[in-house]
């Protein structure tokens, strides 16, 4: 039995590496700073951490100058 879920969290890995669109939805993330489209990884006390869509980067946004959040539906 622990091997059929070793073989499974491999996989899903796998899988997670050749998949090129995140499981979370587009998201428009106006800041103080200007717009950022990206991917909501994370939100944490403080800061979000977002993929970036265009350089694939993951960036840390200060919760502080987030202005607003919008899901881009369809957008993917």
């Amino acid at each position: 039995m622990p091997r059929v879920g070793l073989v499974a969290v491999v996989t899903l890995l796998c899988a997670a590496a050749v998949v090129r669109t995140p499981w979370v939805p587009l998201e428009k993330i106006e800041t103080t700073e200007g717009p950022v489209l990206g991917y909501v990884m994370e939100v944490s006390p403080g800061c979000m951490h977002v993929l970036h869509s265009e350089d694939r980067g993951l960036h840390i946004i200060l919760s502080g100058i987030v202005r607003s959040r919008q899901e881009l539906i369809g957008s993917h």
